[in-house]
């Protein structure tokens, strides 16, 4: 369910914290959270803050990025959209996650948006 489906208002945190993190509903974050963050089944994280760490994507979670995540987006499963900057994407559970037209991944900006197995393809060997 996307955040234009759902009435319920997410919960912003907006204050910097240690992770690890679990998100198990509507969330957006604001803030820097230096350590793992995990989006739980079901949850949505809409990210414009940073994280120091990795976020790891569950089955039937969602990750919308708009900030940044110095580590890694590891998708189990989820639906995932990079729009801002990653260090590196990896797809392990059968879903593939999307990069934005600007978005950066590994250093590379997109030039378009596109599935990340063609994102990669096209930026194989540096």
């Amino acid at each position: 369910m996307s955040e234009r489906d759902d009435p319920t208002p997410a919960v912003r945190i907006d204050e910097d914290r240690d992770g690890p993190l679990e998100i198990v509903g509507r969330t957006h974050l604001t803030a820097t959270v230096t350590g793992t963050v995990v989006v739980a089944a079901g949850a949505e994280l809409r990210l414009s803050g940073q994280v120091n760490g990795e976020i790891v994507v569950r089955p039937g979670g969602e990750l919308v990025l708009l900030g940044t995540v110095k580590g890694a987006v590891i998708n189990e499963g989820g639906a995932v959209g990079i729009f801002g900057f990653v260090g590196r994407v990896e797809d392990r559970g059968g879903k593939e996650s999307w990069v934005s037209r600007g978005a950066i991944v590994g250093g590379v900006r997109s030039p378009r948006p596109m599935k990340l197995s063609r994102f990669l393809a096209l930026n194989a060997g540096g």
